[in-house]
Parts: structure tokens; C-alpha cells; sequence
């Protein structure tokens, strides 16, 4: 093994995982034989996992898994050079077309993971002007464009921002007020309004149609990432926007393949003419290789699978409605509202830490979500719900957390201002029906 030369930088990395380390705070990766199902091993032991993103179980359906065999063996193991370079095989359009045609859209473009898709994208539309001006010399505006993002955005949207030549505009949690007046005090000419769809760390929708009819006021462009809702909201599974009605409303659909679709990958739909553009201009899709040929082909089966069994989103939400039952019941605070991710909150990384352990030691997955994922004593359990859990899988984990809640206790989230009898009327028809 090389020695590395000491120099202060590499001595400062030491000292501070060093830190970390000793107060228990970087825990060990669990190494498992394969991905849950929602069954998996750990050391010899059977856990039920409820962390997995695997919202539909799709990574595991035969004729996914079949369609990606079939491409790997024509297509080989990926294609080795970014599309605009020659790594443009048939297959990664016809996945493109068939995510344009799910969302509703003219066009599609897909990128190797949902960071790249984000990080690409963003500076990509609001850096158009900047671009042609630095490589092709058109003089046009010198005003950069302005951000509007919300303060609880993915990381990667945060990334992708901060590779922009924006002005940027932090605006609080869902709050549509300061989005207002942010927007009214703005002189940009061009005005991108981003936020998760489902915020990853909490479950919670962003308010779509006070924020498109806002968008609409002040002629801003919206874009929102939906890793977490496309497949799982909405009648037809397109997504939180189709869950509000406002589909129309959004110019540029971004989500992930790699949660509900069960494969890796990101993309993004919009304007044909938006996606040329990106093709053209966006580093993260220019300057390297694109999706491998069994991903493409396993997503496009997944997908048609979505589209046509409607009742896997049926008993996704049904597991959902169960577990806020049985929580409902038990008096576990947890945030009142309909989603497949419920944080149950705990303060303190230590806290969330144990609690883990105590699901672990009763053969329960559910992963402690600490900072840098949140805020500092903002830590949580994150419970993530499958269409694949059985009712005894489900009723095994509030068993756990009875003792986890005996032991450690679970803090106020501090939004249940309605009873449980009005939050659940308010219950979308798509899930009452479940």
C-alpha cells in the first residue's frame, strides 16, 4: 500500500473523523446479500426493512428484471462515451419517449442519477443567456436570472444552484407568503421557482397550487423535482402535481428512476425545445456517459407496469393508511399527512442512533436520519413504506416502536393542530378508495 505524504490538510480530515468517530457519530455501513424485498439478511438474521425507497417493489418484478437481462445481453455492459459523442443507442430515446409520454410532456432527457439530473438541469435553464453569450458570442442580457428555492430543497438542487451564475432567494419551509413577497420585490427578467415535490426528510408536499398560482402572477418558470412522487401520487401515479391538479402549471417535471421505478437514473420532461437545449448545454448530460442499456429497457417495462396495475399504488396506500392507524393508536406523534415517508422525530443523533438499534434487535430496518441529512437536533427515524409490506410486517414494526417509544420518546413534530377525524376526511379519493 502507497504511503500518502502527512501534510495539514490530510492530518485535518484525520482528527475530525477522529472526532466523530469517538462520540459515535459515522456508523458502520450495514453490509446486506441483497436488496430488501422487503425481506433482507444481516448477519445471518431475516429484517424487515422499512427504509428502502422501493415504493412499488418493481426492482424485483420478473419481467423487469427479464427485459434488463435481454438488453444487457445485446447492448453489452454501458455504452462508454457521452451521447453527443457516440454513446447514443436507440433504446436510451425510447426511454426518453416513453417518460415524455407518462408525464404528459412533448420531450424527455434522461442523466445517470437524479443529483446529475438536478445539477445538470438548473444552471442549464437559468444560465440560457450566459451560455451563448461566453461560447457563442450573442450579447444579450447582462442581468443573471433569479432562484427561488425552497429552504428544505434535495442537497442535489441545492448543488445545482450553486453551479449557477443566478442571484439566489432562500425562502422559508412551504411558506407561500414569503415566496410572494420575494417574488414582488424581484427584478429579474427571468424568475425559476424550484422545490421538491415530496420533501425527502419529511414527507411533506409542497403547497402546488398556491405555488403555481403565484408562478403565474409574477411569470416565473417552475420547475419541481418529484424523485419521491413520480409512480406514488396522483390517480394515474404521474406525480405530486397530478396529486393537485396542476400539471399543466409546471414547465419542467424532474424526477428519479431509482425509487418507485426500482432502477437508477434521473430525467427531466418539458418543451421539446427546452430538452434540445439542455441537450446541448448541460454539462451533466454532455460530458458523460448515459444510462446503461439494461437500465433503460428494465425502466421501460417498469413503467408500463405503473401505467397498467394500478393496484400496486392501491396497496402501497393502503400500507400507508394502516401504519398511521396504528400509530393513531398507539399515540406516537407523527405528522399528520398522506405519504409513504413518515418521520417519527427524536431530537438528538444519539437518540435516533438507539431507537435504530432497538428496531434492529427486533428484526426492523429504519434508519436513523441525522445531520448532514437535517438540521442539528432535528434528528428522526424515517420510515418508508413499500407496496410489498404485509400487514404482520407492518404490525411488527409498531411493536417496535412501542418499546422504542417506552425507552427513548418520540418528540412533538409540532404541525398536528387537527384531530386525527379531520385529518382523515381529508384523505385524496384516490386513497380513500383503498
Amino acid at each position: 500500500m502507497n504511503k500518502k505524504p502527512t501534510t495539514p490538510l490530510l492530518k485535518n480530515i484525520a482528527a475530525c473523523f477522529d472526532w466523530l468517530d469517538e462520540d459515535d457519530l459515522i456508523p458502520k455501513e450495514p453490509l446486506i446479500e441483497a436488496p430488501p424485498s422487503p425481506v433482507f439478511t444481516l448477519d445471518g438474521r431475516k429484517i424487515v426493512s422499512f427504509s428502502s425507497n422501493n415504493y412499488l417493489g418493481m426492482s424485483r418484478r420478473p419481467e423487469v428484471i427479464n427485459a434488463a437481462r435481454n438488453a444487457l445481453s445485446k447492448f453489452t455492459m454501458g455504452t462508454c462515451e457521452s451521447r453527443k459523442l457516440g454513446g447514443n443507442i436507440a433504446l436510451l430515446e425510447a426511454l426518453e419517449a416513453r417518460i415524455a409520454s407518462f408525464k404528459g410532456e412533448e420531450a424527455a432527457m434522461i442523466f445517470a442519477t437524479g443529483l446529475l439530473a438536478n445539477v445538470a438541469t438548473i444552471p442549464g435553464l437559468i444560465d440560457a443567456e450566459w451560455y451563448c453569450n461566453k461560447f457563442y458570442g450573442k450579447d444579450w442580457s447582462k442581468e443573471p436570472g433569479t432562484i427561488f428555492s425552497d429552504s428544505l430543497n434535495h442537497r442535489s438542487i441545492q448543488m445545482g444552484i450553486k453551479l449557477s451564475h443566478a442571484n439566489v432567494v432562500k425562502y422559508h419551509h412551504a411558506d407561500m407568503d414569503h415566496l410572494e413577497q420575494e417574488l414582488a420585490s424581484c427584478k429579474s427578467n427571468n424568475k425559476l421557482i424550484v422545490s421538491d415535490g415530496v420533501f425527502s426528510m419529511d414527507g411533506d408536499l409542497a403547497p402546488l397550487p398556491e405555488l403555481t398560482t403565484l408562478a403565474n402572477r409574477y411569470q416565473a418558470t417552475v420547475m419541481i423535482d418529484d424523485a419521491h412522487g413520480t409512480g406514488v401520487f396522483g390517480e394515474n401515479g404521474r406525480g405530486v402535481a397530478e396529486h393537485f391538479g396542476v400539471e399543466k402549471d409546471i414547465s419542467i417535471h424532474m424526477g428519479t428512476l431509482s425509487k418507485a421505478v426500482g432502477a437508477m437514473g434521473g430525467f427531466v420532461a418539458t418543451d421539446r425545445k427546452v430538452i434540445d437545449f439542455l441537450k446541448s448545454t448541460a454539462s451533466g448530460y454532455r460530458f458523460t456517459s448515459s444510462l446503461p442499456a439494461e437500465q433503460a429497457a428494465g425502466i421501460i417495462c417498469a413503467i408500463d407496469i405503473m401505467e397498467n396495475e394500478p393496484q400496486l399504488r392501491d396497496k402501497l396506500w393502503q400500507n400507508v393508511t394502516f401504519l398511521l392507524n396504528g400509530l393513531n393508536d398507539l399515540d406516537i406523534p407523527f405528522n399528520y399527512q398522506w405519504s409513504p415517508i413518515i418521520p417519527l422525530h427524536l431530537g438528538s443523533a444519539h437518540k435516533a442512533y438507539r431507537a435504530e438499534k432497538l428496531l434492529l434487535d427486533r428484526a426492523i430496518s429504519c434508519i436513523a436520519v441525522v445531520p448532514p441529512l437535517v438540521a442539528n437536533n432535528c434528528s428522526r427515524l424515517r420510515i418508508t413504506v413499500n407496496s410489498t409490506h404485509t400487514q404482520e410486517q407492518i404490525e411488527q414494526l409498531l411493536a417496535g416502536l412501542i418499546v422504542a417509544e417506552r425507552e427513548i420518546g418520540f418528540s412533538q413534530p409540532g404541525n398536528s393542530q387537527q384531530t386525527w377525524e379531520e385529518f382523515s376526511k381529508r384523505s385524496p379519493s384516490y386513497i380513500t378508495k383503498t
